[in-house]
């Protein structure tokens, strides 16, 4: 029988930190083998779960590629700051 390894997981504290440095980038994150859990966890980072608070500082989506499904993450919270004080000029 052959073991199937899974992919390493992903570091999401690192991943939430090096975004900053990046405004507006969207990276992947990590893959996951249904679509659901990787839904999930888009829903999760964009509600400002864990090391992506506050809610809304980070967009996510998601992706099929390869059978899996990859998250694509990006700190916006600086663009949408900038988009606000826009607004509120006009």
């Amino acid at each position: 029988m052959t073991k199937t390894t899974a992919p390493p997981r992903a570091d999401h504290a690192a991943a939430a930190e090096g975004l900053r440095e990046m405004p507006g980038v969207y990276l992947p994150v990590d893959s996951y083998i249904t679509s659901y859990a990787a839904e999930v966890m888009a829903d999760l980072v964009q509600d400002g779960d864990g090391h992506y608070g506050p809610a809304g500082a980070y967009d996510a989506y998601t992706d099929d590629v390869d059978g899996r499904t990859r998250l694509y993450v990006a700190y916006v919270a600086p663009l949408r700051k900038q988009n606000t004080t826009a607004e509120e000029k006009a």
